[in-house]
């Protein structure tokens, strides 16, 4: 017989009862790995966590930005409505949410908008103020939009349990999309 046989046989045989220790070694062995095992589980077969609805995408500056005394504010604006009957009552009243983080003198951003529940936004705008007066004195300053023109705007849907990607914005500051007046007439 080869050690190696006599090293199989031994382990095939059954443990007498006086292996007492081992037993309790393999059983202590046994129930700490069983253990592991579950608890690397975690949450077993539970769906993964929602993801949180909203929008975003990157933000292109082109051109000159304007002085820093012009710019007292800048937002991304996502309006419900568009044309927006009145924008400030809009964004009081929920049809309108926006970030106002956005930082100034960079060639371009990222942003992200969450959302608490899903909508649909047909007008998604880079707004700035530029006067002291927030009522009042804003311009647009980029739309998100294929139209390169940027006078048609193209529409976010936000749905449940999704996060919209690729909602790009260009800010020409040589070329202002067209503004919002009472005038204004948009196809």
């Amino acid at each position: 017989m080869t050690v190696m046989s006599i090293g199989l046989k031994n382990l095939l045989r059954p443990l007498p009862l006086s292996h007492s220790r081992a037993m309790r070694a393999l059983r202590i062995g046994t129930a700490l790995c069983s253990l592991w095992v579950f608890s690397a589980c975690d949450r077993g077969l539970e769906p993964p966590p929602a993801v949180k609805p909203g929008f975003g995408g990157r933000i292109t500056y082109k051109g000159n930005w304007p002085p820093p005394d012009s710019i007292k504010l800048l937002a991304v604006v996502a309006f419900k409505n568009f044309p927006p009957t009145n924008i400030v009552a809009d964004v009081l009243n929920g049809e309108a949410i926006f970030d106002t983080t956005l930082r100034r003198n960079v060639e371009f951003q990222d942003y992200k908008i969450f959302v608490t529940e899903p909508s649909t936004y047909r007008y998604v705008v880079v707004a700035q103020q530029y006067g002291p007066n927030i009522f009042s004195d804003w311009r647009i300053i980029g739309v998100y939009s294929d139209d390169p023109d940027r006078i048609r705007p193209k529409t976010v849907e936000v749905r449940k349990d999704s996060f919209v990607s690729d909602v790009d914005i260009l800010v020409d500051f040589g070329l202002l999309p067209p503004q919002l007046s009472r005038n204004s007439s948009f196809p």
